[in-house]
C-alpha cells in the first residue's frame, strides 16, 4: 500500500508541475505569431491530453502494478512424512498442519487427523508411566503392540495427505475443487473411523492391562482370566492395526 500511494503521488506531481508550466512557461500570444490560431489551439488541446494521458495511464498502471505484487503466492508445500519410506509421526502432523491453509474443504478432517496423533501420544504416555510404576518386562508386547497401532494410524494419515494434495492448488477452478472434494470426503472419512477404532481398541488394551497388574499384584492364585483378557485384546489391536483400509 505504501508503494502505490509513493507511485501515485510521483505521477500526480508530475502532471502538476506539467500545468503549472503550461502556465507559466506558454504565451498563447506568443503561439498565435508562432502557429497561428489554429495551430496554437491544436497545441493547447494536446497539452491538455498529454497531461490527461499522463495522469490516467500512469495511474492505472501503479495500481495495476500494486496489485500483482498483493497477489498471494501459492503456499509452497513441503511434504516429509514419506521420505525413507518412514511413517514418523511429527512429520505427518507437519504435513498434515501445512496443507490446511490450501484446503479449506479438508481443514476440518486434516484436524481430526492431528487430534488423533495427539490421542496415541496420549496413550503411549500413560502407558510409560504404568510401565515405570510395574514390571516393564511384562508389558513389553503390550507397549509394541501400542507402537503398531500408531505406525498405522500415521499410514493411514499418510494417505490422506496424498488425497489433500489433489486439492491443494489454489489455481482450480470452484469447480473443480468441489468435485475433488465429494469424490474424497467419503473415503477420508473411512480412513480417520479406522484410526478411532484403533484409538477405542487401544483404551480397551489399556484398561486390560491395569486389570491384568491388579490381578496379578494382589492374588496369588490367579485364574489367569486377566492375562488372557489382555492377551485377546493385543491381538485384537494388532490385527486392527494390520488391516488395510
Amino acid at each position: 500500500m505504501k508503494k502505490l500511494i509513493r507511485k501515485l503521488t510521483i505521477i500526480n506531481v508530475l502532471v502538476l508541475l506539467w500545468v503549472l508550466g503550461g502556465i507559466f512557461l506558454f504565451d498563447k500570444v506568443a503561439l498565435i505569431i508562432a502557429f497561428g490560431l489554429q495551430g496554437a489551439n491544436l497545441f493547447i488541446i494536446l497539452n491538455i491530453a498529454g497531461m490527461a494521458a499522463l495522469f490516467a495511464v500512469g495511474n492505472a498502471m501503479a495500481i495495476i502494478s500494486s496489485r500483482k505484487s498483493f497477489k498471494k503466492p501459492l503456499p509452497q508445500i513441503s511434504i516429509i512424512s514419506r521420505k525413507e519410506g518412514k511413517f514418523d509421526p511429527h512429520n505427518i502432523r507437519s504435513d498434515l498442519h501445512n496443507l490446511q491453509p490450501g484446503n479449506p474443504e479438508f481443514a476440518d478432517l486434516l484436524q481430526i487427523g492431528i487430534t488423533q496423533l495427539d490421542n496415541i501420544d496420549k496413550k503411549q504416555a500413560k502407558l510409560h508411566e504404568v510401565r515405570e510404576r510395574n514390571d516393564a518386562g511384562a508389558l513389553t508386547e503390550v507397549a509394541e503392540s501400542v507402537d503398531e497401532a500408531e505406525v498405522g494410524i500415521c499410514k493411514n494419515l499418510s494417505k490422506i495427505i496424498d488425497r489433500a494434495l489433489l486439492l491443494n492448488s489454489l489455481e482450480r477452478s470452484t469447480a473443480e475443487r468441489e468435485s475433488i472434494f465429494a469424490e474424497n470426503v467419503g473415503r477420508i472419512q473411512n480412513i480417520l473411523k479406522a484410526n478411532a477404532d484403533t484409538l477405542t481398541l487401544c483404551d480397551v488394551l489399556l484398561t486390560e492391562t491395569i486389570n491384568y497388574l491388579d490381578e496379578k499384584n494382589t492374588s496369588q492364585d490367579s485364574s489367569g482370566a486377566k492375562l488372557a483378557a489382555m492377551t485377546e485384546a493385543i491381538q485384537t489391536l494388532r490385527q486392527m492395526s494390520g488391516r488395510e483400509v
